[in-house]
């Protein structure tokens, strides 16, 4: 019991880290919290990519945060990243908890041929830059795999509670590593139309990379969003979850509902993904994959004053050898203040 109060406390300590505190002079900043939870509950299956848990708190536009302040003090270490000019550029921080599974749960040691069971916690902070026809962001993430993230409790007890299969195969998850991730990504909008005709939409060419242990891969797809204040929102990418849509950082409240809907799809070439090629510096299990990963994204956004919400089903072929599919749920809820 001690291992786990010594880390749930960490983990609330890292969720706090990821408030800071408004400049006292500084009460009209738009400033946002996005918490998503994702599950293949919402898709019927149990497997694979089974849960995971983000928190995100964006920054206002950092020229708009007084001299001093902590994503003031941060932005000025960072100025040497390229592309960015302190105008339109945002700060983020995050907190990722995942859980990966075999196909079969009921199995107290699956097939070596099957995805290891494993938990990530990673922390994130990221610069975020935002231009008239694209944006782009980089990311640093740390953390780690294994057992100290507690994914076998999480997963063991959420299941005892809702009375689904219990999962016999934990004793065999990847061991404890550390985790250190660098990523890039860049959108751009191919063609839109304006509020002004008959059909509100536009699309946008996505590209990213990331390089680590957690994972090395780089992607391509594009994004179809349509509907109501789609400048409101952004594109993400990740291995994870494919492709997301989230709050544009630093917007208005809205004053009235407004919806949007997205549909996505892309491919990743996957140099290492630690849940699926196992630790690093120490051995583990393993399984073969195709390098080459596709992903599909549908979902729906909506703002209402100062609530965000966001619901998508995605979509993953993954394993060469099973033909396996990685199918889950997201929603997202979030909070402009």
């Amino acid at each position: 019991m001690r291992h786990r109060r010594l880390f749930f406390s960490t983990l609330l300590a890292m969720a706090w880290s990821i408030l800071p505190l408004k400049s006292a002079f500084a009460d009209d900043l738009n400033e946002t919290i996005v918490v998503t939870i994702e599950n293949d509950i919402f898709t019927g299956s149990d497997n694979n990519y089974t849960n995971g848990f983000a928190a995100t708190w964006t920054s206002d536009a950092l020229s708009e945060y007084e001299k001093g302040s902590l994503p003031k003090r941060i932005a000025n270490g960072l100025d040497f990243m390229p592309g960015f000019d302190g105008d339109q550029d945002y700060l983020t921080f995050s907190l990722v908890h995942q859980i990966n599974t075999p196909s079969d749960i009921t199995i107290a040691n699956p097939p070596l041929n099957d995805q290891p069971y494993s938990g990530v916690l990673l922390f994130g902070t990221g610069l975020f830059s935002d231009r008239p026809n694209g944006s782009q962001l980089w990311t640093l993430r740390i953390g780690a795999i294994g057992p100290v993230t507690q994914a076998d409790h999480i997963q063991i007890e959420f299941h005892d509670w809702i009375g689904a299969d219990e999962p016999l195969g934990w004793e065999t998850q990847l061991p404890n590593e550390a985790l250190f991730n660098i990523g890039y990504l860049r959108t751009g909008t191919v063609a839109e139309a304006g509020p002004s005709s008959r059909f509100d939409w536009r699309f946008n060419a996505i590209g990213s990379f990331e390089i680590g242990n957690y994972a090395t891969a780089a992607a391509a797809g594009g994004i179809f969003e349509f509907g109501g204040r789609r400048n409101d929102t952004r594109t993400t990418v990740s291995i994870e979850n494919g492709i997301g849509i989230v709050p544009e950082p630093g917007a208005a409240r809205s004053e009235g509902l407004d919806v949007s809907a997205y549909i996505g799809a892309g491919t990743f070439a996957v140099a290492h993904f630690a849940p699926l090629d196992g630790t690093t510096f120490r051995s583990s299990r393993s399984v073969d994959y195709s390098p080459l990963i596709g992903f599909t994204s549908v979902g729906l956004t909506a703002r209402y004053g100062r609530l965000l919400t966001s619901f998508s089903l995605n979509k993953g072929v993954t394993f060469s050898n099973t033909d396996a599919e990685v199918d889950y749920g997201a929603i997202s809820i979030g909070w402009t203040y």
